[in-house]
């Protein structure tokens, strides 16, 4: 994660105009992509004496925000709550045999109401939810805990090793080996590209 100076978010602020975001999450790949080579061209600029490079991708990021999550009115403190306990009792516990029905009834909801609260909450169906955290936990443990692919998925809650590869294939349209061989590629020389046609060329790949 990165934190951004309270400076650079007065125009986000202003744009926000009280609203929150009606999601925390960006499900589609290529929009992500997008996401990740802004966040990566702010990380390596960070230390740049000139802050106008940073300041700049930094107002890029929050732009690519609001274009691509809608805005809503700020749901009550108590939704507010709720919604970190639920996130927080997923994030938890993905790595066991977690249902659905465990999580309603962890809140004392029924099966059918807890289903509709957490889509409406979150935005998206509970098992996709909990299969996202389980991808990026496979993810992650193979990339830096240097877990073998098999492993990584039986130890992030997956039932099967089948069921992750069809889930994998349908959210990022591409094999778990294709997407870690594009996570490895060199890097272009930064330093010989400008901000906008560092993110063309990775948009060409």
């Amino acid at each position: 994660y990165m934190i951004f100076p309270y400076h650079c978010l007065t125009n986000f602020i202003e744009a926000k105009n009280g609203r929150q975001l009606k999601t925390n999450y960006i499900l589609d790949e290529a929009i992500g992509l997008q996401f990740k080579t802004i966040f990566d061209l702010i990380r390596a600029n960070s230390q740049s004496p000139n802050k106008m490079i940073v300041e700049g991708l930094i107002t890029a990021f929050l732009g690519l925000i609001l274009d691509n999550i809608a805005l809503e009115k700020q749901e009550k403190s108590g939704q507010v709550q709720l919604t970190s306990k639920i996130l927080d009792f997923v994030n938890q516990n993905f790595t066991e045999d977690l249902t659905l029905e465990d999580t309603a009834a962890h809140f004392a909801y029924s099966k059918y109401y807890f289903s509709k609260l957490f889509n409406s909450l979150i935005h998206c169906r509970f098992d996709n939810y909990l299969n996202m955290v389980r991808a990026q936990n496979v993810i992650s443990l193979v990339q830096r805990k240097k877990r073998s692919v098999a492993d990584a998925i039986l130890e992030s809650g997956f039932s099967s090793i089948p069921t992750f590869y069809r889930y994998f294939k349908s959210q990022y349209r591409c094999s778990i080996k294709q997407y870690l061989k594009n996570q490895n590629r060199p890097e272009p020389d930064q330093s010989q590209l400008s901000p906008i046609a560092y993110l063309k060329r990775e948009q060409d790949f």
